[in-house]
């Protein structure tokens, strides 16, 4: 990956964690039904965070997008 490539994959994941983190956050303090929506979306946040990460350090482009694309199936 070239640098740009890098700063794309570094702001998703900090952008997923900022997802994950609101979306926790609110999910904690809302009554029910939206409890229910917001902490599955907090958890998928979270994954695709870890999964930024992973790109990130390993810069392998390959298994992490077969993974990534078993995730949205």
């Amino acid at each position: 990956m070239n640098q740009l490539e890098r700063w794309v994959v570094l702001v998703n994941g900090l952008l997923a964690a900022s997802a994950a983190t609101a979306n926790a956050y609110a999910g904690v303090r809302s009554p029910e039904p939206w409890r229910s929506v917001r902490m599955p979306i907090a958890a998928l946040a979270s994954i695709y965070s870890l999964a930024y990460l992973w790109l990130f350090i390993t810069q392998d482009i390959g298994p992490w997008s077969s993974i990534i694309a078993r995730t949205r199936a």
